[in-house]
This record gives structure tokens, sequence and C-alpha cells, in this order.
């Protein structure tokens, strides 16, 4: 679904997505590393590779399969949530020693996560402006969700 939201460049198709649609790789943080070395190969080396996520998971990407390779490859963007604390963010960082660039930015009182989104599919709300809208077709195509209860959300 990542590529449907953020769409792929030609030539390239993604190994993050497939680990979320059809858990092609064996963990999320390799099949990051693989894609930004597969990104890396198919753009000229003046083109600087973005890795957009939440701040949150920046304090855990220290951890994450080859995360030196990772840091080496891409910079990346952190958008925090209401409430995230910048700080413990950066101070993991920091104490890892690995060659992070981190920009944060700050998203203002505006909260979406996959978890709420998955909820409020599986409680029939819309997720309108959530998403887009290839997403929410995906969603809807292959009746995502529809099976989950409230105890998977407790």
């Amino acid at each position: 679904m990542s590529s449907l939201k953020a769409g792929e460049p030609a030539g390239i198709k993604s190994t993050a997505s497939k680990s979320s649609d059809s858990r092609a790789c064996s963990a999320v943080t390799r099949c990051t590393a693989d894609t930004l070395h597969a990104l890396r190969d198919f753009y000229p080396p003046q083109v600087k590779l973005y890795f957009i996520t939440g701040a949150d998971a920046i304090i855990d990407i220290v951890t994450w399969h080859d995360a030196e390779r990772i840091a080496e490859l891409a910079t990346f963007i952190a958008a925090t949530r209401p409430g995230f604390d910048i700080d413990t963010a950066r101070a993991r960082i920091k104490e890892s020693g690995l060659p992070f660039d981190v920009r944060y930015i700050q998203i203002p009182a505006l909260a979406i996560s996959s978890t709420n989104i998955r909820k409020r599919v599986a409680r029939g709300m819309s997720v309108r402006y959530l998403t887009s809208e290839s997403v929410l077709g995906y969603i809807r195509k292959r009746r995502l969700y529809a099976d989950l209860g409230q105890e998977d959300f407790e």
C-alpha cells in the first residue's frame, strides 16, 4: 500500500510495499535497507534520497537491520505526532554513533496512524482524508480489516 500512497519510480518495484502487502520480505527493516539500496542504484548519484517516517520510528531505527547502510543511503524526514518528545529521538541517534541525518518536522495536531485507520475501517467508519483514494480503494477491494474485532485494538 505504501506504493499506492507515494507512488513508485518507473523500473523500481518497492520491496517495502511488498512486505506490507504480501510478506515477501523477512522483516520490514531488511526491506528498508534493500529498497534504499535499489533506489540508490537506480538514480544518479546527484539525486538525494529522503526517507519519510514518523518520528517515533526514529527511536528504533538504530536497531534496524543494516542500520549503518541505511544511514548512509538516505536523509530521514521524521514527522512528529502531538506529544512526541523529539529530544528522546535525537539522543538515541547521537548515542548510536551512526551517521544518520534526521530532519524533524512538526505536524500540528494531526495524529494519523495506521492503527487508527485499521480501527476505523473495521468499525465501518470513514477514513476519507486520512489516506489517499488509491489506498482506500485497495482496502475496499480486498476487504482488508473487515474481520478485525474490538479485541484487535485493545
